[in-house]
């Protein structure tokens, strides 16, 4: 897929960037921290459903030892998130239609200013609840030879910072504040982790992976996968990136 994206309101690209190496063998790294503010006037619709159906979730999903490294436990509704996709819930929540589209849109920009394919992929989607005194703590979403992107969102304001880290240089480190709306997309190897959340109101974060195809010309048959970029969806979206 091949096309000139011009976005409106461009993402924000941080970079982790090493110096510039001065011998052969000096570790270089140069990580794209794409960021955003969903500026959507029913965000709170969106928390409030993801907070009502925690339970339920709970239910309907099985506890696991995978917490996904974040060290929330085996109880934590993350240790259910391979277990569903929230976007298989948008006709009783359509607000995530929205949703799913503004991750598109930002997905391609993200693409274009680090001069990448636009790939054939698949979006998983879940959500972090995260209560007093408790922390998402350093993991990465995968390492494997297809892994690719991965990102997070915050559905309201709260006094937590989410740190990114180079996996060369413990010293290199971007930190952005968790305010509401806020996205970041990223490699999926990237490792990151919170701050201890110190408030009584629950810290709700959305997680997703963007998975490519591993054969780019047909969907994924995974139940969990919902297309997410294809020829036809980008055909879509052209009017709303020129």
């Amino acid at each position: 897929m091949n096309g000139a994206l011009k976005m409106i309101k461009p993402l924000n690209i941080l970079r982790l960037k090493s110096l510039h190496p001065m011998t052969e063998f000096a570790p270089t790294w140069d990580i794209p921290i794409g960021t955003d503010v969903w500026e959507y006037s029913k965000i709170d619709i969106i928390e409030n459903w993801l907070i009502n159906n925690e339970d339920r979730f709970k239910k309907l999903y099985s506890p696991s030892d995978n917490d996904g490294g974040t060290g929330l436990g085996k109880e934590s509704l993350t240790s259910r998130f391979f277990q569903y996709n929230i976007f298989k819930f948008s006709n009783e929540l359509p607000e995530l239609n929205d949703l799913f589209k503004f991750i598109q849109l930002r997905y391609l920009d993200y693409t274009r200013q680090n001069y990448a394919q636009i790939r054939n992929c698949n979006i998983v989607c879940w959500y972090n609840v995260v209560r007093k005194g408790e922390q998402i703590k350093e993991h990465a979403h995968g390492t494997d030879p297809l892994i690719y992107l991965s990102g997070n969102m915050h559905l309201n304001n709260y006094k937590t910072k989410t740190h990114y880290r180079c996996p060369i240089d413990k010293k290199s480190m971007i930190s952005l504040d968790n305010l509401k709306g806020d996205i970041s997309i990223f490699p999926s190897w990237l490792p990151h982790y919170t701050d201890i959340h110190s408030e009584d109101p629950l810290r709700v974060s959305i997680g997703f992976d963007i998975h490519v195809n591993e054969d780019e010309r047909t969907p994924s048959s995974h139940e969990l996968h919902t297309p997410f970029m294809n020829k036809d969806f980008f055909e879509k979206l052209r009017p709303e990136l020129i």
